[in-house]
């Protein structure tokens, strides 16, 4: 292993590695968070009729088309929350930033708290060690109180802590979780499912047996809370139009100027999550324009988190030997460092090598070879390391490590170093599925890195699209016309319905990671119909195609969707999504088709959905008040919290 030498390194280089910090990120994105954010369950819907942005849930009420956008405080009694979110949406920049506000809550309720980012944690009894054996766990375990404990980071410890599920489980099974606030934040296409299986049985067994679903420590001023259950799962929604008109203001931009900007080149896509967001603010201040695409959105952002990001040094003229690029070219090498050997941090120059864990990359072991930056070949030192590990696309991490401020940077350059050093995409396939996997497929770990190599390498797209084209779906798929965007959809829309008609991809996957309006093509309609109107088909597949028709608003389907939701016949779970899909897609010609609805007359209604969706179509329009009345009844699960409800 090469050894380092302190001589000549700059002072503020090594000052910085020791004191940056999560705060000095936090500011970064400051404005952003300085509002409201809600969360939707995640068999919900949430509704981006606002030109794209989320449609305003304290505007908007139940039955006007925001059903399922909720106020964290209307979630926060649930005894375990998972909350997740795909990657920048800001899910844990916004705990972090209301961390205060949220422990003087708890303890003024007489509980305690606990906070752990598992990000910082490579091994499963550090993971054990930092959860289990602290100070505040102790004392819950021997107290009475309720502990309120935060787990962040839970996909990037799980890409390295495989077992971490399993293991979790089993150390929770010792405790009594009835008095446990339990809260996991992980990115939407990462959580395990088995681990959520595994919670919701265990606080069956364990919590009490009373079916409430919800505890409060003042009963008299409790809000009335939404689902059921102890275990429940929540994704973060995106901004309101609203929020970025605040933040555009807060960076001391014209909101009106910009925002009919960002609307009219077709970025609002990037403007409703916080971290393109920034991006975009970022590289308009310093360009004058946006960029065009996702892929120039993220270099042009990690390029401006590679400038000095200290003023002060930068006005003495303290920035160091290299460039703003030269920055970049070793950030994308680290990257693929850390992303393609599975690493979680950057040692100190200066840990002896008793101290490296599995998950290290040692700082000595980039010191080697050349990087090509600002038209040159540079040799890797130590200085060029430690400014780039200076810049903003870095953070502190525990026991004098380095580690990513975002796990989406690394995942975008580590792209960005093999297309740049044009390996073949043969050897990119190898480096990117699963060794084991005789189909080809992704691991977790590695899919949002193999979703941006699609967008930069266009056979990359051929070889996921016959391997595993779910990936696909992580990212938005831009191409240079119309046709080559269209052509895409389309092969990936065929190639998602056959894999569900075949039963190997499953919707809850589908619904998860993948917004279905991006999927939009001009032969959509001829590419559904057939799922639609086949009643022999797999049912799953169904309420995809039916899904994907109301998201793109297929209006010619509008017909054989409302045949479906009247055939008593066909199955339950494909009538649901489709009278549901009406209330966007139907004329007022096939609304009030659905009259018999409302009556019971088309096939049992065992959940109140169709009957439900019905109403919302035909009042007022189609039914006349003495109607309503006479077909108002009990709903057949009081509990249940339906579209009837």
């Amino acid at each position: 292993m090469a050894t380092v030498s302190l001589d000549n390194i700059p002072e503020w280089c090594y000052s910085r590695l020791n004191s940056y910090s999560d705060e000095e990120m936090d500011s970064i994105f400051s404005h952003i968070y300085d509002f409201d954010r809600f969360w939707c369950p995640v068999e919900g819907t949430i509704d981006l009729g606002d030109r794209g942005y989320l449609r305003d849930p304290e505007t908007y009420t139940h039955w006007m088309g925001q059903p399922d956008a909720l106020p964290y405080e209307y979630i926060e009694d649930v005894p375990c929350l998972i909350l997740l979110g795909e990657p920048g949406i800001g899910k844990s920049l916004w705990f972090r930033q209301r961390q205060d506000s949220l422990r003087a809550k708890i303890r003024n309720a007489g509980n305690r708290d606990l906070w752990v980012d598992l990000g910082s944690y490579g091994q499963a009894p550090d993971v054990v060690e930092a959860v289990f054996h602290a100070e505040e766990f102790i004392s819950w375990r021997h107290g009475v109180h309720r502990l309120h404990l935060f787990l962040d980071g839970f996909d990037e410890c799980l890409s390295h802590v495989r077992v971490l599920p399993k293991r979790f489980l089993t150390e929770l099974q010792k405790y009594p979780v009835e008095r446990l606030c339990l809260r996991l934040l992980c990115r939407t296409a990462e959580w395990p499912k088995t681990l959520e299986d595994g919670l919701k049985e265990l606080w069956a067994e364990r919590y009490r047996r009373d079916n409430r679903s919800r505890t409060t420590t003042n009963e008299e001023t409790a809000v009335e809370k939404p689902a059921s259950g102890p275990v429940q799962s929540f994704e973060l929604t995106p901004l309101r139009r609203g929020d970025v008109e605040k933040i555009v203001k807060g960076e001391g931009l014209d909101p009106e100027s910009l925002l009919k900007e960002i609307e009219s080149q077709g970025l609002v896509p990037f403007a409703i999550k916080p971290q393109t967001l920034a991006f975009l603010l970022k590289t308009y201040k310093s360009h004058g324009r946006f960029p065009s695409t996702q892929v120039e959105l993220y270099r042009q952002g990690c390029r401006e988190l590679c400038r000095e990001p200290n003023l002060e040094r930068a006005d003495a003229r303290i920035s160091g030997e290299y460039s703003t690029d030269e920055r970049l070219a070793l950030a994308s090498r680290i990257a693929a460092f850390t992303i393609f050997s599975n690493r979680l941090s950057i040692t100190r120059y200066d840990i002896p090598p008793t101290e490296f864990k599995d998950t290290d990359i040692a700082f000595g072991d980039l010191l080697q070879g050349t990087e090509r930056g600002s038209g040159r070949d540079l040799s890797v030192g130590k200085n060029l390391i430690l400014e780039t590990l200076n810049t903003g696309l870095f953070t502190g991490r525990s026991d004098n490590r380095m580690g990513w401020a975002h796990q989406t940077y690394a995942e975008f350059l580590a792209a960005e170093y093999l297309v740049r050093n044009e390996l073949p995409v043969g050897t990119i396939m190898r480096l990117i599925q699963h060794p084991h996997d005789s189909e080809g497929k992704i691991p977790p770990s590695l899919g949002e890195t193999a979703s941006w190599l699609s967008l930069m390498e266009p056979e990359v797209i051929e070889a996921l699209m016959a391997s595993d084209p779910e990936i696909l779906l992580l990212k938005r798929q831009e191409r240079t016309t119309a046709e080559e965007r269209h052509d895409v959809r389309r092969r990936l829309v065929g190639a998602l319905l056959k894999l569900m008609d075949e039963g190997s991809l499953l919707d809850h996957r589908i619904s998860r990671i993948a917004r279905l309006s991006d999927l939009d093509h001009p032969g959509l309609a001829d590419q559904l119909r057939p799922y639609i109107v086949d009643s022999e088909k797999n049912f799953v597949v169904r309420r995809v195609a039916i899904a994907l028709a109301e998201e793109n608003e297929v209006s010619e389907l509008q017909h054989c969707i409302c045949d479906v939701a009247l055939n008593p016949e066909d199955h339950y779970l494909v009538r649901k999504p489709a009278v549901r899909a009406l209330l966007v897609l139907g004329s007022e010609e096939e609304k009030a088709r659905l009259k018999p609805l409302v009556f019971g007359q088309s096939g049992e209604d065992p959940d109140d959905e169709l009957k439900g969706y019905a109403f919302l179509a035909l009042w007022p329009n189609h039914l006349a008040s003495q109607e309503l009345f006479d077909s108002l009844g009990p709903p057949n699960r009081p509990n249940w919290g339906s579209s009837y409800q």
